[in-house]
């Protein structure tokens, strides 16, 4: 056998070896690396540091209120293109009640929660809940103080109540000690 075949062999031989053998030591580093810069959600109070529910007046609730005014369409309440405008501002809240962790996005979607379009006032409660900041309660039960409807009352008060129910971490938390 030529002696040229053999070291060309076993040089690839040690190539593949050294490739295999090095992934998993760089694989670790990156992972190292990966949990050191892993950023912890923002600290949730417990449910049981929230303040106890008390029914809000009508008066407590206005008092309550410091977000901004809820928008207001630009076009006549019978027209197509209200209905359009309406669909869009609904979209937008539902694309907002993913965008954790920031509070000017909270209080847009808030604010909605006083529209006097209702379809804009249910988006608004969706996103809220799907925002899952204890930080709306307080909006949540005013909000429900101030509702046109008992059905509607009852939806924001059941969102409050959702909210202060425990994460899956903190029940895990729980479980731990």
């Amino acid at each position: 056998m030529n002696p040229k075949l053999i070291i060309a062999a076993a040089a690839l031989l040690v190539a593949v070896a050294v490739f295999f053998f090095s992934r998993p030591a760089k694989e670790a580093e990156e992972s190292t690396a990966a949990a050191a810069t892993k950023v912890e959600p923002a600290a949730r109070p417990a449910p049981d540091q929230l303040p106890p529910t008390t029914p809000v007046t009508r008066k407590e609730a206005l008092k309550k209120w410091d977000l901004p005014k809820a928008r207001v369409s630009p076009h006549a309440e019978e027209s197509e293109d209200h209905e359009i405008w309406i669909r869009e501002q609904v979209a937008e809240l539902q694309d907002l009640g993913w965008f954790f962790d920031e509070p000017e996005v909270l209080n847009k979607v808030m604010a909605e929660l006083r529209s006097p379009e209702p379809e804009l006032r249910v988006a608004a409660r969706e996103a809220v809940i799907n925002l899952s900041s204890r930080d709306a309660i307080p909006y949540l039960e005013s909000a429900a103080a101030l509702a046109d409807s008992e059905e509607e009352q009852k939806a924001l008060t059941e969102a409050a109540e959702y909210l202060k129910l425990p994460t899956i971490l903190e029940v895990r938390d729980q479980k731990g000690k």
